[in-house]
């Protein structure tokens, strides 16, 4: 079994910090001053710039702070009954019975799974690291070859 959760929050630089709150703080204070310094809120393409300076400057505080990595939940389980793969907050979890996979080849960044009404799933694997992919390809091999379901790795 194998439950990974890659939602570690990464070391980052203190340029990088510094670069990036500098620049959040600046947006967001360059859009609320247009937003706040206008003579009417009428909603027209000015105030949607000015908006979207704000908005700009907020993701590049949560960036600088690393509070995006955090709220990007990205995990992989795989036990004896399910093979779940989450790449980010904003995709749907990918879940697999073992039961309903006919065959799967295993290649360098992917998983391509094939069920047995001959409909193919393919799991993309470039978001996780070096270590836990090679755990996971082996731990996709020793379950496939109790389940007896055909495993090629290329």
């Amino acid at each position: 079994m194998i439950d990974i959760d890659l939602t570690k929050k990464e070391r980052l630089s203190n340029l990088y910090k510094f670069f990036f709150i500098l620049g959040g703080l600046f947006f967001i204070a360059t859009g609320l001053y247009r937003i706040i310094s206008r003579d009417s809120f009428v909603f027209d393409f000015t105030f949607m710039v000015d908006i979207l300076y704000a908005l700009l400057g907020l993701v590049w505080l949560l960036n600088g702070l690393n509070i995006l990595n955090a709220w990007m939940k990205r995990t992989v389980r795989i036990d004896e009954t399910y093979l779940n793969f989450k790449s980010s907050a904003l995709q749907k979890e990918k879940s697999i019975l073992w039961n309903d996979i006919g065959s799967i080849e295993i290649k360098v960044n992917k998983l391509i799974i094939s069920s047995k009404e001959k409909n193919l799933e393919t799991i993309e694997l470039g978001w996780i690291p070096y270590n836990d992919l090679i755990e996971i390809k082996t731990e996709i091999e020793k379950l496939s070859g109790e389940k007896n379901i055909n495993c090629k790795r290329d």
